[in-house]
């Protein structure tokens, strides 16, 4: 059985509709904007408020704060998300197959293979700007928490925002309505399938701009995902290469230790 995407516009009407068409027509999808909108928004206004961990001396319960914040974010942004899951699902089918998995696994991959390498900084470097690159904040949770029911909370909570809310808010907001907006105003009669060069264009600048540190990292992770989109047509494949990803990444940082990856 093959997935039809609810975006797709609806035939030219004829004048008439029969019984049968009318009973088997599918609801169109809601034009809510500030669906897609808002869950980015409230996770980027609530990131913004993180303590910095990266000065020799962090506010006193610098540790606890950034906690509660962590469980701020996920309870509030839960709910938003549970208050427009209807608008979601009338735009996407809820359809997912192996491809994000393997996306997802290709894309851990490459994130760290280019961080690694260090490519922006080599760059900027060379042409006499080496401090221009803000640093990654990172959090080590053994350090700042001991063995406790505070160290278990931390890591249910962050990996709760790093596998499953971050990767819905930023994929409703770019594959969701920056991508289909960038194509045609009336974005919602938009297939991902259509996407074209100004759609990918506008994911390639949101990459930078949001990971300035790992530019070059961000663009090809997530020209890697816009390709998945294209290829199969499905939202929720691009959310479950996402959150692969970013699963394999807080494993991979509570391994090695890499707090700045967080």
């Amino acid at each position: 059985m093959v997935d039809q995407d609810l975006t797709e516009p609806p035939p030219e009407s004829t004048g008439q509709t029969s019984g049968a068409d009318h009973l088997s027509a599918k609801p169109a999808p809601q034009p809510n904007m500030i669906a897609f909108l808002l869950p980015l928004i409230i996770l980027l206004f609530l990131s913004a408020m993180s303590p910095n961990f990266q000065t020799e001396s962090p506010a006193p319960n610098a540790a606890g704060n950034y906690l509660w914040l962590i469980i701020v974010e996920v309870v509030v942004l839960t709910g938003v998300l549970a208050c427009f899951w209807k608008v979601y699902l009338s735009h996407f089918p809820m359809t997912m197959d192996y491809r994000g998995i393997v996306v997802g696994a290709l894309g851990f991959i490459l994130w760290i293979g280019i961080c690694s390498v260090g490519l922006e900084r080599t760059a900027l470097t060379a042409l006499g700007l080496p401090d221009w690159l803000p640093e990654r904040s990172g959090f080590n949770p053994y350090l700042y928490f001991a063995q406790n029911i505070q160290f278990t909370a931390f890591i249910l909570f962050r990996f709760t925002l790093l596998c499953l809310i971050v990767p819905i808010c930023e994929e409703l907001f770019l594959r969701g309505w920056l991508v289909r907006y960038v194509e045609n105003p009336k974005w919602e009669t938009v297939r991902l399938t259509s996407i074209g060069w100004r759609g990918c264009l506008a994911v390639v600048v949101y990459a930078a701009a949001t990971h300035p540190a790992e530019a070059i990292a961000a663009i090809a992770w997530f020209s890697l995902v816009s390709w998945l989109m294209i290829k199969s047509g499905k939202f929720w494949n691009c959310v479950l290469a996402h959150a692969v990803t970013n699963l394999m990444l807080g494993v991979y940082v509570m391994w090695s230790h890499e707090w700045q990856y967080w």
